[in-house]
């Protein structure tokens, strides 16, 4: 805390009033100076350098490394008696000082009533010091979540104070403008953006005379943060404040930043004509502003807006004059350089140069130590263009990694890119997943890209508002002016009866009187006629505009009415469809399991049928097969009694497998099967291959494990390890296998199958003797079953909405 009060007390030092060099001061006091201090203390001096001495302990005390309670009491005593002191000379800058530092020691004592307490005793400048200090205190308690902002709502309170002692008194007007802008900074990154704009029209109203931050900069700002949050209008309504408060004084980093702020706007609202114009007061003289900007950055959107206007055809022209006068030296230049060049010849489809350049714009963006990643998304993009998708998708993959959570448009476009090059070589598992990515961005992207088409449609209707007001302003002014000539000729008209009624009776002085009266009598009742009049006209007008503005808004209302109508009417129709095509797929898959059960069952029946004339190997062969067969025949079977026609729960499936297992082998008294099995939904293209791995492995256990009729146990165990990750268990206490058992070299069908079945699943396969044989399948994925539930739940969800 006291490195902070400390930084900001060095920024208050400037202050030149009196002896505010001591307060905190730009003379840092050393602790180990403390010592020869207070030994001065003992010598004679005059009352005013003995103040300023007791003022300089004090704050020894208080920038020690280790603020103790001892410390403090220490820097408060030294204060205390430098105010004594100073009272007593009645020294005002050296009693507003050693009440600064009071209050700075209360603060660091967190004492925040007693500093703030001292607030009002203070003189202006430093008030304005105290005031810094206590929003500096506060800013740094303030919490890291949004919506609790009540500590950087009292530093804003604070530094508002300051902003404004500051415009009073003609000082540090800087410091504290730029104070309140870091503040507003930490409310925009809250995104709160309404308390951010108030601070910068704050800044606004008290940012007179100050060269920086002058007001061009704080309307720049402001476009800045609206512009980030795609509130268009607000955004252009302040770059175009900030164009207009530019004036001679102006400086060129002014200048380049409106220029660039306008040109990026009307860019972004497809008005690349305004774009150009603004763009290119920058590039007419490039080596003005050099200093400030990337001038080659600047032709880069310069020739971007060129080619949105369809004028390819000018950019190489432009480019090359535009090199030669103002060349590319640094590594950045060279980079959007060459950039350049390779949009425009990829335009051209001029494959050889295109690529050319895009290589060497990745070259000098890596030797300027940027990040080339966008450009090797074009690059990529350039190569999917011309087929030649293996260097397309090195390109593509390569540009993924760096503008992942940049521009959420260029990363949906690089994954579709991606997806294309990946069809195009056969990898269409691929395919599938990169255009899933690619389409769940732009689903998000359009709902952004729909706000941002409804504030500019509340542009143009808040301009064209605008131009009516005017017109009709312009109408009252043209009507007003009528009137005044009207008037001016009815008062000459007057003037003229005046002069002959005048002329008439000179004769007679009484009836030049009644005369002058009734003249009198007839101007009052004019004026009254008129005003009459006028204000008739003026209701007239108020009540034919708020008539014309009724039935706007009545006939806008009606019109959203019977849309809305319609809307509902066809979302309801497309809902009902939708409905029923799910039901009509569920029937029908289910109907489709029911009859592979049916076909697997009359499969089995001829299996039986064929065993009663086979014997020995043949006979067991069909019998492997019939329960091979059985086990993919259950799988089927339970699909179609249960709702969900593509997944099946494992706790169910195994232990009936394994029961109709027992049954064929008749071994229901001398063995135990155990099982521990998870709930566990896996779709039928993982469930098949498991059910017959476990077939294949109770099968080996039920025949070969236990010789001579001998009591044993299997056990099976299915259990999760991780998310979306199984491993199968399945375990025997019998003979187990050879010592020269191979897995890669086994003959034995069962094994074979195991072992393919394994890889199927992309599981890891271990076979081991362990008081018997144990088969182990780790790493068993299920993001298949997860997959297909995920997307019909979401069909679901937008159905029901």
């Amino acid at each position: 805390m006291r490195k902070q009060v400390l930084l900001l007390s060095l920024l208050c030092s400037f202050f030149s009033t009196g002896y505010s060099q001591y307060i905190p001061g730009e003379k840092f006091v050393n602790e180990n100076e403390i010592p020869g201090l207070r030994a001065q203390l003992k010598t004679n001096m005059p009352a005013q350098k003995k103040t300023e001495l007791l003022l300089n302990i004090s704050l020894g005390y208080l920038y020690k490394t280790f603020n103790l309670k001892i410390e403090l009491d220490s820097a408060m005593l030294y204060a205390q008696e430098a105010n004594i002191l100073s009272t007593q000379i009645n020294n005002a800058a050296l009693i507003n000082e050693s009440l600064l530092v009071k209050s700075m020691i209360w603060m660091e004592g967190n004492a925040m009533d007693s500093a703030k307490w001292m607030l009002p005793v203070l003189n202006d400048s430093n008030r304005l010091k105290m005031n810094l200090c206590l929003s500096k205190f506060y800013y740094e308690m303030q919490a890291p979540l949004a919506y609790e902002h009540q500590h950087l709502d009292s530093a804003a309170h604070f530094a508002q104070a300051a902003v404004k002692l500051a415009a009073k008194t003609k000082v540090l007007q800087s410091t504290a403008l730029l104070w309140l802008h870091d503040i507003a900074k930490t409310y925009h990154a809250h995104q709160l953006l309404s308390y951010a704009e108030k601070q910068y029209l704050l800044m606004l109203e008290y940012s007179d005379g100050v060269s920086y931050p002058s007001k061009v900069h704080i309307f720049s700002w402001l476009c800045s943060i609206f512009t980030h949050e795609a509130d268009l209008y607000k955004a252009m309504g302040y770059g175009i404040a900030a164009e207009k408060a530019l004036n001679r004084n102006s400086t060129d980093h002014e200048l380049s930043l409106v220029n660039i702020k306008l040109g990026s706007m009307y860019t972004m609202q497809g008005k690349y004509d305004k774009a150009l114009l603004y763009f290119g007061n920058i590039l007419a003289q490039p080596e003005r502003y050099s200093a400030t900007i990337n001038i080659y950055a600047v032709a880069n959107s310069y020739c971007n807006a060129l080619r949105k206007e369809k004028r390819n055809d000018e950019v190489l022209p432009w480019l090359q004059k535009f090199h030669q006068r103002y060349p590319a030296r640094i590594n950045s230049d060279k980079c959007y350089y060459h950039l350049i060049l390779a949009h425009t010849y990829n335009e051209m489809n001029a494959f050889e140069p295109a690529e050319k350049n895009f290589l060497e714009a990745i070259r000098y963006s890596e030797l300027d130590k940027s990040q080339p990643a966008f450009i090797y998304s074009y690059l990529g993009a350039l190569y999917h263009k011309f087929n030649h998708h293996e260097k397309a998708l090195n390109a593509l993959k390569i540009a993924e990694k760096g503008i992942l959570g940049e521009d959420e448009l260029a990363v949906a476009n690089n994954f579709t890119y991606m997806s294309q090059s990946e069809a195009a070589l056969g990898n269409y598992e691929n395919a599938y997943f990169y255009i899933l990515k690619s389409k769940g961005i732009l689903d998000s992207v359009y709902v952004v890209s729909k706000e941002k088409h409804t504030q500019e449609l509340e542009v143009q209707y808040q301009t064209q508002k605008k131009e009516a007001d005017l017109r009709l302003k312009e109408e009252n002014i043209r009507f007003l002016n009528q009137h005044a000539q009207l008037l001016e000729q009815d008062a000459k008209i007057q003037q003229t009866k005046l002069e002959a009624a005048s002329l008439l009776s000179e004769n007679n002085e009484i009836e030049l009187k009644l005369q002058k009266k009734d003249i009198e009598i007839l101007t009052k009742s004019s004026i009254l006629q008129l005003a009459e009049i006028e204000r008739a006209n003026a209701k007239r007008r108020v009540t034919v505009l708020i008539i014309i503005l009724l039935a706007v808004i009545i006939a806008l209302l009606v019109w959203l009415f019977w849309t809305k109508l319609r809307s509902n009417k066809v979302i309801t129709n497309k809902n009902g469809l939708l409905q029923q095509l799910l039901k009509d797929k569920s029937w029908l898959l289910k109907e489709m399991h029911h009859r592979i059960k049916n076909n697997l069952h009359i499969i089995m029946n001829l299996l039986e049928f064929q065993s009663s004339h086979l014997h020995d190997d043949a006979l067991e062969a069909i019998k492997n097969s019939q329960s091979r067969i059985f086990s993919m025949s259950l799988i089927h079977q339970k699909l179609y009694q249960t709702d969900d026609a593509k997944t099946i729960d494992m706790v169910y499936y195994i232990p009936e497998l394994v029961s109709y297992l027992k049954d064929s082998f008749n071994l229901q008294h001398n063995s135990r099967i155990n099982m521990d099995i998870d709930h566990t939904a896996f779709h039928v293209t993982e469930a098949v291959p498991l059910g017959l791995i476990i077939n294949e492995a109770v099968t080996n256990s039920m025949k070969h494990a236990f010789k001579n009729n001998r009591y044993g146990e299997i056990s099976i165990s299915l259990k999760a390890t991780g998310k979306d990750q199984y491993e199968l268990i399945m375990a025997d206490n019998g003979t187990g296998l050879s010592e020269d058992f191979d897995i890669e070299n086994v003959t034995s069908l069962g094994f074979q199958l195991i072992k393919g079945l394994s890889d199927q699943l992309e599981a890891q396969l271990r076979i081991v003797n362990e008081n018997g044989l144990k088969i182990t399948l780790s790493a068993i994925s299920v993001y298949k079953a997860i997959k297909f539930k995920t997307m019909e739940n979401e069909l679901k969800e937008q159905l029901a909405i």
